[in-house]
């Protein structure tokens, strides 16, 4: 688990405050995440949509520390230590049983946490990337909210094929 929260350090390090995700999908995607472990849905998925939540949580508190002048590295390395911290704490709870199954020798949650975090980061780097290009518009109408969910589907989708197929 070190190993993740090792692993988000530079991204949140060098992620920009103007790539904030919305809260209002930041709280639909906490609330759909109990919904579909409620319908079976895979671990490795799951995993992937909470790893979208913590990088997603990630941006929203760098925004709003950047907004209230904090400049000091140290809090942007903080916020993911504090966030993986949580996700560590849900899990030693008992009636949270995640880690009972594998993927490929690897933990399904925490590997789909990891794939999330780094697919929700590079679409909202991918995202920003096009706006700047067309001069700080959008491409097409909600564009911030089509290219995150598209990129986390299209990865639900493989892990899917992979679990399910």
């Amino acid at each position: 688990m070190q190993k993740i929260a090792l692993l988000s350090i530079p991204g949140v390090l060098l992620s920009q405050a103007a790539a904030a995700m919305c809260p209002l999908c930041a709280v639909t995607l906490a609330a759909g995440l109990e919904g579909a472990r409620r319908m079976g849905v895979d671990d490795t998925i799951l995993g992937v949509w909470a790893g979208a939540f913590v990088t997603a949580v990630m941006f929203l508190i760098a925004k709003k520390l950047h907004a209230r002048g904090v400049q000091s590295p140290i809090w942007y390395a903080l916020i993911p230590l504090g966030l993986f911290g949580l996700l560590i704490f849900m899990q030693s709870m008992s009636s949270v049983n995640f880690g009972e199954n594998r993927l490929f020798g690897l933990d399904k949650f925490y590997m789909g946490v990891v794939i999330g975090c780094a697919a929700l980061y590079l679409a909202e780097k991918w995202n920003a990337g096009l706006r700047r290009k067309n001069g700080g518009k959008s491409y097409f109408k909600f564009q911030k909210i089509l290219l995150p969910s598209t990129v986390l589907l299209m990865v639900s989708g493989a892990f899917a094929a992979i679990v399910y197929l």
